[in-house]
């Protein structure tokens, strides 16, 4: 589906791009993109999420633009990265009133815009937005290609699930010749720690919990711990693939405590077990290895749906 970036500016006033809460590197660098094709065609837009930009992700161009809360009302709005509109978290937008557009790669994906542009073969967002940006000729400059390398890099799980197509690994070529950094996005994502970060870290997998016959991993982090660590909900990204590191997992489960009875899971899997429909009985979705949802309750009952629902699809 051909989008022209001059069209759009044209014809609408204000226009915003919204991304999911919790945002990760493809929502981030999907949306930066999206913003420096319009800056490119002489239009100015918003981005919008509803928390701050992880930590890890602050140092990407463009990521000072985002805001988090709606100060004007938009006539179009773009949802990138962002197949389902309870996923924007706390934006307050009446975006039932305006031209929507969805441009996403989830496989639950709801096609709930207007214009929906979603394509689940795609690895990763930011692949459709770098075929938006050259189909409407617009210069990639070596930041932007850093942000789309690394939303394509963390939706792939550095390159290393079954997602990392041939088409992934072309089009990390191209960012590369656009002037993508792959060993400094790598060092700066993957590698680098706070200090408290590797506390939890030491925390959690202490407290790693085994079901299954050791195929599924389990491990919760509660509200107090987090407090008493003294970070942030953004800290405990990552951590999940050290538990599906552990020899004969092909399930990891994280549980971190949100809210009072409320729980944000984390799932991800090896090869082919599609752990999306684990997320997906629950109400969430996301990608076959790597996908999320959010349960209400008591904790232990929390756990032990999840571990049940898990164990239907291990090998």
């Amino acid at each position: 589906m051909k989008i022209n970036l001059k069209e759009l500016s044209t014809k609408y006033d204000n226009i915003a791009v919204v991304i999911h809460t919790r945002p990760d590197g493809d929502a981030i660098g999907s949306a930066i993109g999206l913003y420096h094709g319009f800056s490119m065609v002489g239009k100015e837009i918003d981005l919008l999420c509803d928390m701050e930009i992880p930590r890890k992700m602050s140092f990407l161009y463009g990521t000072d633009k985002f805001k988090t809360t709606v100060e004007k009302k938009y006539d179009f709005v773009i949802f990138s990265d962002c197949g389902d509109p309870s996923r924007v978290g706390n934006i307050d937008m009446d975006w039932r009133s305006t031209k929507t557009m969805c441009i996403d790669h989830h496989q639950s994906s709801t096609n709930f815009c207007d214009i929906p542009n979603v394509d689940p073969s795609s690895a990763s967002t930011c692949q459709l937005v770098l075929d938006i940006l050259e189909e409407n000729q617009i210069e990639i400059t070596p930041d932007v290609a850093n942000c789309l390398y690394a939303g394509l890099m963390t939706d792939t799980g550095n390159f290393s699930h079954t997602n990392a197509t041939a088409k992934a690994f072309s089009d990390a070529s191209k960012l590369c010749n656009y002037g993508a950094c792959p060993n400094v996005l790598n060092r700066r994502i993957f590698k680098l720690m706070e200090g408290n970060k590797i506390k939890l870290l030491g925390n959690t997998m202490s407290n790693l919990k085994f079901f299954e016959d050791g195929r599924v991993a389990f491990f919760y982090m509660s509200l107090e711990l987090l407090e008493k660590l003294e970070v942030g909900s953004s800290a405990s990204e990552g951590l999940i693939d050290f538990a599906l590191s552990v020899e004969n997992v092909q399930i990891a489960i994280a549980v971190m405590q949100s809210a009072d009875k409320t729980f944000k899971v984390s799932l991800r899997s090896i090869s082919d077990i599609e752990v999306n429909r684990v997320a997906e009985h629950f109400g969430g979705g996301g990608h076959k290895q790597a996908a999320g949802c959010t349960l209400n309750g008591y904790y232990e009952d929390v756990k032990d749906k999840l571990i049940r629902q898990a164990s239907f699809y291990t090998i």
